[in-house]
């Protein structure tokens, strides 16, 4: 085995047993991916159940999971645009984190972030500096910038709420 020194060392390591380390690291986009949009659309759903508080614990949970008519992120994106919880920018935005998912999460080829798809798909995004191309950067910009207004959106909806 080789001494570790560095990525020198992990590298050498690694390819002792047969694994390329820019193929790891490049298996860690889709990863990288599901995991963000998974959270944005929690985000959503938080967004939405503080909106909607008025209604019971169960009929939200009705209207969010399983079958429920706001059960995929696509309907969670559209329902936030059309209750005005969410810009038209951060509308196309969250479609296009969710398109990328979806890429990865259904791509019956390997993809990563320089991939032609999700390159297009993340060039498409009001985040993108087209000075320095980054894909992830770019969406984990615009991860950020959604949340923090759901987050917005959701305190303002708990505190009109509150006694």
């Amino acid at each position: 085995m080789a001494e570790s020194d560095g990525l020198a060392g992990v590298e050498t390591v690694l390819k002792e047993r047969g694994i390329d380390l820019a193929t790891l690291i490049k298996d860690t986009h889709a990863g990288t991916t599901l995991i963000l949009s998974s959270l944005l659309e929690g985000m959503f759903a938080i967004t939405l159940e503080a909106a909607m508080g008025h209604l019971s614990k169960n009929s939200l949970k009705k209207l969010l999971t399983g079958y429920g008519p706001l059960s995929s992120f696509s309907a969670k994106i559209d329902i936030a645009y059309g209750m005005k919880l969410i810009t038209k920018e951060m509308h196309s935005n969250a479609n296009l984190i969710r398109s990328m998912r979806n890429k990865f999460a259904h791509g019956t080829t390997k993809l990563d972030f320089e991939s032609g798809d999700i390159v297009k798909i993340g060039s498409a995004l009001s985040t993108f500096d087209q000075t320095q191309p980054d894909v992830l950067a770019a969406l984990m910009k615009a991860i950020d910038g959604i949340s923090l207004h759901l987050r917005s959106e959701t305190k303002r909806y708990v505190v009109a709420a509150a006694p």
